[in-house]
């Protein structure tokens, strides 16, 4: 479709012209495979989640997982990174299909990070903008260009992993919870409310803000 040619010359375009700026985010830098933040921690001390619509930051999607396992109704997602969508594709496609073993293996064992044959059987699955995304990783192996938590590679987990990541009841529980699309809202935060007139009972803005100014 013309979309989906749109989306696969943007991406294209987005991974051939980007550099990565510390401290400063684009429409195109690198993206973030998991966070560094407690999320589930302070997710306990926000009462009423259970049943509510959130917007939440893209970023890793660990955000919007975590809403999702306690409770939320509805996870919309905004970031200024047009990449940042394909990260949460990535791995929504995987916890709905593969089981937590090879998720955990594709992301943090060494010999096997980000190894294809894991994800070749839902490969033509994903879509076509995500294809090009994860094949030029494959075909070029631009990971420190592509991704900003470098220690990965080595087989270091963020030293605040995810519930779904450090549990594998929670990853199972997962499964059957996250939708088959996020609604991907691409903007910097300055525009989010020209680009959603909805209202949310929270809004996870992580540390935008330190970032700012």
């Amino acid at each position: 479709s013309y979309v989906t040619m749109i989306d696969k010359f943007k991406t294209y375009i987005a991974l051939m012209t980007f550099k990565d700026q510390p401290h400063h985010f684009s429409w195109n830098g690198p993206t973030y495979l998991f966070t560094t933040e407690n999320i589930n921690g302070y997710l306990n001390q926000i009462p009423n989640i259970q049943g509510q619509n959130i917007l939440s930051v893209c970023s890793s999607g660990d955000h919007a997982f975590e809403c999702l396992l306690h409770g939320a109704k509805r996870v919309d997602v905004f970031d200024i990174n047009y990449l940042q969508k394909y990260i949460l594709e990535l791995k929504t496609k995987m916890i709905q299909n593969l089981d937590y073993q090879d998720f955990y293996t594709f992301f943090f064992d060494k010999k096997n990070f980000l190894n294809k044959d894991i994800i070749r059987p839902i490969f033509d699955d994903f879509s076509e903008g995500l294809q090009v995304y994860l094949d030029t990783y494959y075909q070029h192996d631009i990971y420190n260009q592509m991704f900003r938590i470098s220690g990965l590679k080595n087989n270091k987990k963020p030293l605040l992993t995810p519930s779904y990541v450090s549990d594998q009841k929670k990853y199972e529980e997962l499964q059957k919870l996250v939708p088959d699309n996020f609604n991907f809202i691409r903007c910097d935060i300055k525009d989010l409310r020209k680009k959603t007139r909805k209202k949310y009972s929270l809004i996870l803005l992580s540390n935008i803000f330190g970032f700012q100014y």
